[in-house]
C-alpha cells in the first residue's frame, strides 16, 4: 500500500497542457490531488503550479489558490516531450529553488476526462560498473497514469524510493503512459484528513470556484 511520507523540504512542480480547461474543472483536479495527511491547510500543498515559462527568480510558493477564467498558461496545448525538455533545461535552476528536477506531474486533456494526471520522472541510471562518474538521472522520461486522489501518495512515495513498477498494472494507455494497479489504491481513514478535506472543498465551494 502507498505511504504518504512528503518532503519537509521539496515542492514538487506541476503543469497544465489541458487547454482551454474549464477553470472548475482544474480546480477540482487541484483539490484532489492534495494529500492532507500533513498538510492541515492548502497553503501547506507541496504543488507548485508552474505557468510561465520563464523561471522566477525565487522559489515560487505552493499553489494554495483556484484557478480563474483566462489565467496566464505558457504550458498549455505542449506534448510531454516538451515538457520533459523544460525540466532539463532548467534542472539545476528548479534544484536549487528546492523543487524535484527528477520528478513532475501533468495534468492533461485525458486526465480531466479521466479524473487522473500523469506523473513522470527521468529514470536513475545506477550503473553496471564501478564508475559513479556514469551514475545519475537521465534525460529521458516515462510516465504513470494515476487518479487524482491518489497523486500525493503515490509521488511522496517516489520522491522517497519507490519505482513505478511498484504501481504498474498490465498494458498501457493509448498515450504510452503506464497503467495504474488498482490494488495500490489507499483510501485515507483518518477523521482528521477526511476533515480537512471536507474543510477545503467547502471553502472553495462556498467561492464558487468548483462545483
Amino acid at each position: 500500500m502507498l505511504e504518504e511520507e512528503p518532503s519537509e523540504h521539496l515542492q514538487w512542480p506541476m503543469f497544465i497542457t489541458a487547454a482551454g480547461a474549464d477553470p472548475k474543472f482544474v480546480n477540482r483536479a487541484l483539490l484532489l490531488i492534495q494529500g492532507f495527511v500533513r498538510s492541515e491547510h492548502l497553503a501547506d500543498s507541496k504543488w507548485t503550479l508552474f505557468t510561465s515559462t520563464d523561471l522566477p527568480s525565487t522559489t515560487p510558493p505552493p499553489t494554495s489558490s483556484p484557478v480563474t477564467e483566462g489565467f496566464q498558461n505558457d504550458f498549455a496545448g505542449l506534448s510531454p516531450a516538451e515538457i520533459n525538455e523544460f525540466m532539463n533545461t532548467h534542472s539545476a535552476e528548479l534544484d536549487e529553488m528546492t523543487l524535484t528536477f527528477e520528478l513532475w506531474m501533468v495534468l492533461d486533456e485525458m486526465g480531466l476526462e479521466t479524473g487522473t494526471c500523469v506523473i513522470c520522472k527521468h529514470p536513475y541510471n545506477g550503473g553496471d560498473d564501478d564508475e559513479p562518474a556514469t551514475w545519475g538521472y537521465t534525460e529521458e522520461f516515462e510516465g504513470l497514469r494515476v487518479p487524482l486522489d491518489q497523486a500525493c501518495a503515490v509521488y511522496a512515495s517516489l520522491y522517497t524510493g519507490r519505482e513505478f513498477e511498484d504501481y504498474i498494472a498490465n498494458g498501457e494507455w493509448p498515450d504510452g503512459t503506464y497503467r495504474f494497479d488498482p490494488q495500490q489504491i489507499k483510501e485515507p481513514t483518518d477523521p482528521e484528513v477526511l476533515e480537512r478535506k471536507e474543510k477545503a472543498w467547502q471553502l472553495w465551494q462556498g467561492q464558487g470556484v468548483v462545483d
